[in-house]
C-alpha cells in the first residue's frame, strides 16, 4: 500500500511551493538513500507523480520532498508516517 503525506501546515506560511527548488530524498528498497535536486512545478502534479511512481517501481521505498532548509512538503511511501 502507498501512502502519501502533504504537510498542511505549509498553507499557513508565507512560502512559495509552485516553482520552489526542493531536495527530492529518495529511498530505494535495497537500502540506498540518494537526494535528488529539483523544482516543484504544482502540489497536484506532484501528488499523481510520486503515487504513480511508487505504485509502479518496486524498486523505491520512500520519496521525501523537502525545502532546501529542510522542512518537509510531502512524502509518499510504502509505510505509514510515522
Amino acid at each position: 500500500m502507498v501512502i502519501y503525506w502533504f504537510n498542511d501546515q505549509l498553507l499557513d506560511r508565507p512560502v512559495r511551493l509552485n516553482g520552489a527548488q526542493v531536495v527530492y530524498r529518495v529511498a530505494y528498497s535495497s537500502g540506498i538513500v540518494r537526494d535528488f535536486s529539483g523544482c516543484l512545478s504544482s502540489l497536484v502534479w506532484l501528488r499523481r507523480a510520486l503515487l504513480s511512481r511508487l505504485s509502479s517501481d518496486s524498486s523505491l521505498w520512500c520519496v521525501q520532498v523537502l525545502l532546501p532548509s529542510g522542512v518537509p512538503v510531502a512524502e509518499c511511501s510504502r509505510r505509514s508516517r510515522s
